[in-house]
């Protein structure tokens, strides 16, 4: 199929194209007088001042070893319909048709940092004011677009306040950050001016400071998926490797980074296991980072898994039988004084005859999965959704696995409208045909990139999502009649 623009390609298709990750470009006056009017002047400033601090010089950042923030970050200044309609929600509903995209859910761009923000009267106040605006701006244009509302997480409790602040103001999805930076208690207490610039990551999930249980019920309850988008240059905050000087070095793969952390916590913290109606979403990594995670904890499984790791244990070697084979092949590695020390026998110095001592009371590291077979690995991840954007020419790796179990990963089209990442806007849906040009996608697969997995994300719990969207029949048709699961 040969088509010189995005609309002549989706005039074609014979099915919807849903965008589940654009962005606002806020527009900064309106959302300024916002702002200051819902959070009151004190806290207004208070966040203003730290959102306005200059970026610290060259040297500055090399003494601290701060990386290089990000510069240049919106759409292309020769798309100016496009960098304007990030800002400009009627505009941007105009737009659609030409981008070829039926249907958008936006995300914060301002919120970003906003949303972590370590001071917890600005952060909360924060929150609920942008919620507010997005809801006075955005909501109306709801056959076209939806804005995602911004949920903090720094406890449990102010999760489940704006949740249900959210809810009531009509939103159908959350934004949720990659994570929190916490203070490390040992570090803290002796240097309590180190945070956050030092800090340990919490993911929610496994060895959290809180239960977060209670967040994962209360969107189960409100039929919204957990949706996961990180901040890249948190990323290089949590790296140990960051460039001062270099914006690409630290934005590439950050925020495939940030999704893994988020994803790994949450199955071996066993969320997934516990919560397997619920529909999990990590945006804007791609999916091959989590390709490569499937692949990695099979194998881990197989070799890891309370039935399997006893053939590791050092106490079952046998001393005898390995002190034969080092004595008839250690040739001059061996003297004879060796015999009288077992150190060689083991494979470190924690390891000897009586055991591993760096090995934890509970040795099975995959118990709150509860796998009891490998196939059960395919349930870990069934409800596990990846944004990839429009040109990532990996995105086949979901649909043609190549892990042991051939478990296919759900894909989803993601533009990253309003950043730089996008490029010409115009362009972006011919680039994500080119996977089927290519043959890297088959049209099914395709269909279920750009459509059905989006409708499947947002609709198993919440059958009235897309009613009243332009993609409302063909919604239906993917997720059947109620009581049933979606077609996949």
């Amino acid at each position: 199929m040969r088509c010189s623009t995005a609309s002549a390609l989706r005039s074609k298709l014979g099915h919807p194209v849903i965008d589940v990750d654009g962005h606002h470009l806020e527009y900064l006056p309106a959302l300024d007088r916002h702002l200051k009017a819902a959070m009151g002047d004190r806290l207004f400033y208070r966040w203003l001042a730290s959102e306005m601090a200059a970026p610290a010089s060259l040297d500055e950042r090399r003494s601290r070893r701060a990386a290089q923030p990000g510069w240049w970050t919106a759409t292309p200044v020769t798309e100016l319909h496009d960098r304007a309609a990030s800002a400009l929600p009627r505009l941007l509903r105009h737009r659609m048709d030409d981008l070829g995209i039926d249907f958008m859910i936006m995300y914060t761009s301002v919120g970003l940092r906003g949303m972590l923000e370590p001071d917890d009267e600005v952060r909360r106040a924060f929150c609920s004011a942008m919620n507010r605006f997005y809801a006075d701006y955005y909501l109306v244009f709801g056959d076209r677009l939806t804005p995602a509302c911004v949920i903090p997480m720094f406890t449990p409790e102010e999760a489940l306040a704006e949740l249900d602040r959210c809810h009531g103001l009509g939103f159908k999805v959350v934004h949720m950050a990659h994570g929190i930076p916490r203070p490390i208690p040992d570090i803290h207490r002796r240097y309590p001016e180190l945070y956050p610039g030092v800090h340990w990551l919490d993911t929610f999930g496994l060895d959290s400071e809180f239960d977060y249980d209670v967040v994962w019920r209360r969107l189960t309850e409100c039929g919204f998926a957990a949706t996961f988008h990180g901040h890249s240059a948190h990323a290089s905050a949590v790296r140990s490797s960051r460039s001062p000087s270099n914006y690409v070095f630290n934005h590439l793969g950050a925020h495939g980074t940030l999704m893994q952390e988020v994803c790994k916590s949450l199955i071996l913290g066993g969320v997934t296991n516990r919560f397997q109606s619920l529909q999990f979403a990590f945006l804007e990594g791609g999916v091959h980072w989590a390709c490569g995670l499937v692949n990695d904890f099979i194998e881990h499984w197989e070799r890891r898994n309370i039935a399997s790791i006893h053939v590791l244990d050092p106490q079952r070697l046998d001393r005898t039988a390995m002190k034969r084979i080092i004595g008839t092949w250690g040739d001059s590695f061996v003297e004879d004084d060796d015999a009288k020390d077992s150190m060689w026998l083991y494979a470190n110095r924690r390891e000897g005859a009586q055991g591993d001592t760096a090995a934890p009371a509970n040795r099975d590291d995959f118990a709150a999965c509860e796998l009891h077979t490998a196939s059960d690995i395919q349930r870990l991840f069934g409800n596990m959704y990846f944004g990839a954007e429009a040109d990532d020419r990996t995105v086949h790796c979901a649909f043609r696995p190549f892990n042991s179990m051939s478990i296919r990963l759900r894909a989803m089209f993601s533009s990253d409208y309003g950043h730089w990442d996008v490029g010409v806007p115009a362009q972006l849906l011919l680039h994500s045909y080119d996977l089927v040009r290519e043959e890297l996608l088959s049209s099914e697969e395709f269909r279920e990139f750009v459509a059905d997995n989006a409708i499947r994300l947002h609709g198993t719990l919440n059958r009235t999502f897309w009613q009243g969207t332009v993609v409302e029949g063909y919604a239906s048709e993917v997720l059947g009649p109620a009581g049933k699961m979606p077609r996949d």
